[in-house]
Formats: structure tokens, C-alpha cells, sequence
């Protein structure tokens, strides 16, 4: 009797083929991407090409072979695991991880509720403890995982906000501040329109050459909001800064919030992990005063995307910023259920993310973690003793994580920032290399975020020398 078509789709036989070949094609992709026999890390197309093809392949409807749409997807997309890729603060995962989150989709356990993913609850809960004992925490620390830094840091926001008003109900609400460095992730301004704060309740602080927020400039800020009948209610410290990888000075500025009875929420997003680290966690002095902190473990923690810990000084704040009655899911009182993890997130079906960095750390340990995190700011050290060596190229500031930012000196008659931008726009669609750009005040720099262990001295020295022949050609690019 001929199977219908669902019947065919769940076949276990064709699953455990599909399988096997995926894996295949996926390997010998990992082995090619040592950028030497003529991969790319981007294959360019500009938007509108992309959009046509795959619109185009839409509407060929059903009979595409699973490995026909695989190559469709390896030869459209970006590849993090090529030794030439520079950019963004995505790193390419271990390929255990990223089998921990097909075992996490396959399984599709939803961690709103206890019994819909027993395992996955009980995982996520230990993964917090440990992350918040790692950051060196007290044992009244609880947290939970959401999906990215953006909402990790909404949700830490939200119960700052909630603490503050019952400090201070009779306070107007237009009279809170937001305090931020003007180094802040721009998830951080989003999460303040989100919450319904007025463009004058949110503060920005200058920081110094170094890009780093000091406690001086918090102290004189706060006191300049109180004398204008004003009320600051948070800081949000950064370690790292997204754009430069700059830690600010997270102990002083603890004592400062701590005198004045200000939040202190650490944007950790990048520079948590380097708590494991006993050459790096220096630079996380102080967060352990923290009230909150994100941590990204997707960034420099070698796991798929999403993943990120929001941690809270005081567990009861976990509860708070999004505390909820829903009869059909919870029976007991938040404060008693752990477990039923919908209590403290946004998200309702969350899948079992915690489950891929549970799964390396119970497979490798931390020394697999730590040696990515030193390899990474060491070869960030050495690209920007290259860059101080030479005179073509600018180094905007010392690199105090795997973050680099640089420019090179166009020849005379070409504007600066306009040069960086056509050397980063002629080297993304050549497609042997990939940076990215960033504003500091009005200068224009290039970008490099050293998040592969697959890259070595020679892909870095190869990039600096197209770089220097691109930036050298007599006339302009466009």
C-alpha cells in the first residue's frame, strides 16, 4: 500500500539517511573552510539577486531533494568556520554543540512548564548556578535564559524598574533615569522604548580616549540629575563594549552606584565568559557587586545562537519582570516553582537551549572554553602589535579583548572614513575576507573580531596586505 506524503516525511529509515548524508555534507564543508583552496567566507549576492533566487525556488513547490537544498544554503551563506572571517561577534560552534541543538529541535521540549521538559528545566537551572557561581555571585543568585542579549537585557530593565518603583511609589514616573555609557549596546536604548521612558529619561555618558566609562563622570552625572529634582535609578556598565571591547571600571563604579543606591546592571554580553579564564578574569574585577548582568554564551562560548543567562544579585528579582497567573500552566506559587520556568521569562515555548553549552561543558570541560577565550585575545594582541608596527595602518586603542579596531592611511586627496568604508565594501564582495566597520565619534575604523580558532598569523597577515594593495590603487574604488 503506497504511503501518504506525512507518512513518508516521518519515516524513521528516510530520517536516518537524510541524517547520515547531512552530517557527510557538513563535514566536508568544515574541512574545506581553511581558505586555501578557494572558498570563500562570502559568497556575495547583492539583496535583490539573493531575494529573486530564493523566491525562485519557492515556487518550484514540492520534489527538491534534501541535499539539493542544503547546497542551496552552504553556497548563499556566510561562513563563520572560514579562517578569513573577521566580523561580527558570532563565532562559528563546536560541532558537537550544534549537534546538542539538533537533539534540542528534534526533541522540541518547551520549558514554559515542568513536565514538557523535565530535563531541559532541571539543566537550566543547574547551568544558571553555575554561570552566576563563576562571576563569583552570592548564593542568593538566581537567573534564566532567553533568546539574545537584547532581551537578557529588557528583562534585567524591566526588574530594575520594578524595584525602583517600590523604593519609590510616590515618585512620577518621568522623573526615573536611565543611566548608560554612551559605549552602550544599542539593545539597550531599545529596551528603554520598549519600557515607555522618554528620550530625556535615558542618560548618556561621555567616556574617556579609552572608550571606558570612569566613576568620576557616573559621580558628577548623578549629582547634576538630583540637584535637577531628577532620580537615577540604573547604570548599565559595559565588559565588554560591543564596538571597541572596552571593560569599564566595573568595582569603582559598584561603590558609586552602591552610595548613591543605584542598580548596577553589567552588560556582559561578550566579557562574561572570561571569568573562566585565570589570564583574563581580571577584567571582570567588580561584577560580582553586580545587580544584574547578561551573558551571551553564543558569542565567545563556542555554542549555536541563542543563548543568553540573565543573573540577578537577589533571586527574587528574577520573578519580577515578568511574574504572571495562568491557571492551566502553573498550579503552585511562582516563588515555590523553579522548575516551571515560564514564571520568569518572556517567552513561553522556550526550547531547550541551555542543553548545548550543558552538553560541552559536560563533554569537554572548561579547558576547551578557556583555550578558545585566550587564543582569541592573544591573537587580537598580536594583530594590533602588527598594526603599531606598521605605517600604513592606525590603531584606534589597545585591544583589552578579541576586538580591534584600526584604519588604514588613505594616500592624500581621499577622505578618511570614506576610504574605510569603500576598503570594507571592495573587500566584502571580493569575498576572501570579512570585517566590519564602526563609528567612534566621527572617525571611521575597520573592525576585527578575532572569534575563530580555524584563523592563524597567516590569514590576519594576508588580510593587512590586501587591505594595503586595495588602499593603494590610484584611483577610487566607485
Amino acid at each position: 500500500m503506497t504511503s501518504s506524503p506525512l507518512q513518508q516525511a516521518l519515516d524513521p529509515e528516510e530520517f536516518r539517511r537524510q541524517g547520515h548524508a547531512l552530517i557527510d555534507r557538513l563535514a566536508d564543508h568544515l574541512k574545506s573552510m581553511n581558505g586555501r583552496e578557494g572558498e570563500t567566507v562570502l559568497p556575495w549576492h547583492p539583496p535583490e539577486k539573493q531575494w529573486q533566487d530564493w523566491q525562485a525556488l519557492l515556487a518550484r513547490g514540492k520534489g527538491m531533494a534534501l541535499s539539493e537544498f542544503v547546497e542551496q544554503v552552504l553556497e548563499r551563506s556566510i561562513r563563520l568556520h572560514h579562517p578569513g572571517y573577521f566580523g561580527h561577534q558570532v563565532g562559528p560552534p563546536l560541532p558537537a554543540a550544534a549537534l546538542l541543538d539538533a537533539l534540542a529541535a528534534f526533541l522540541n521540549n518547551g520549558l514554559a512548564v515542568y513536565e514538557m521538559a523535565p530535563a531541559g528545566a532541571a539543566m537550566e537551572w543547574s547551568l544558571l548556578q553555575w554561570m552566576a557561581d563563576k562571576l563569583g555571585l552570592p548564593d542568593t543568585s538566581q537567573g534564566l535564559f532567553t533568546s539574545g542579549g537584547s532581551l537578557g537585557n529588557l528583562t534585567a530593565l524591566l526588574a530594575a524598574r520594578s524595584a525602583f518603583r517600590s523604593r519609590y511609589p510616590q515618585l512620577p514616573a518621568s522623573d526615573a533615569r536611565l543611566l548608560v555609557s554612551d559605549q552602550a549596546h544599542y539593545s539597550v536604548l531599545r529596551a528603554a522604548q520598549v519600557m515607555g521612558l522618554a528620550a530625556d529619561q535615558v542618560v548618556s555618558l561621555p567616556t574617556g580616549a579609552d572608550y571606558r566609562l570612569t566613576a568620576e563622570t557616573l559621580q558628577v552625572t548623578i549629582e547634576k540629575e538630583k540637584a535637577a529634582g531628577k532620580l537615577p535609578f540604573v547604570l548599565v556598565a559595559n565588559a565588554c563594549s560591543t564596538a571597541t571591547g572596552s571593560f569599564d571600571p566595573l568595582a569603582a563604579l559598584a561603590a558609586v552606584c552602591r552610595q548613591h543606591g543605584l542598580w548596577f546592571h553589567v552588560d556582559a554580553a561578550h566579557g562574561a565568559p572570561f571569568c573562566l579564564s585565570p589570564r583574563l578574569k581580571s577584567r571582570l574585577d567588580g561584577i560580582e557587586f553586580a545587580d544584574s548582568v547578561v551573558w551571551d554564551a553564543h558569542k565567545m562560548m563556542m555554542v549555536p545562537s541563542l543563548l543568553t543567562a540573565v543573573l540577578f544579585r537577589e533571586g527574587r528579582h528574577a520573578w519580577s519582570s515578568f511574574a504572571s497567573e495562568a491557571s492551566y500552566l502553573f498550579r503552585e506559587r511562582a516563588e515555590r516553582e523553579w522548575f516551571n520556568l515560564g514564571h520568569r521569562t518572556l517567552e513561553c515555548t522556550k526550547g531547550m537551549m541551555a542543553m548545548k553549552l550543558f552538553g560541552v561543558l559536560s563533554l569537554y570541560g572548561e579547558e576547551v572554553l578557556i583555550e578558545h577565550l585566550e587564543g582569541r585575545v592573544q591573537q587580537a594582541q598580536a594583530f594590533a602589535q602588527q598594526l603599531r608596527s606598521d605605517s600604513e595602518f592606525e590603531l584606534a586603542l589597545e585591544p583589552q579583548a578579541n576586538i580591534v579596531c584600526f584604519r588604514h592611511r588613505p594616500p592624500a586627496g581621499r577622505d578618511w572614513n570614506q576610504h574605510q568604508r569603500d576598503l570594507r565594501r571592495r573587500l566584502i564582495e571580493e569575498g576572501r575576507f570579512f570585517l566590519v566597520q564602526t563609528d567612534l565619534g566621527d572617525r571611521t575604523y575597520l573592525r576585527c573580531c578575532f572569534m575563530n580558532p580555524r584563523s592563524e598569523a597567516s590569514d590576519w597577515m594576508a588580510l593587512l596586505e590586501r587591505l594595503r594593495l586595495l588602499g593603494n590603487l590610484q584611483h577610487p574604488f566607485f
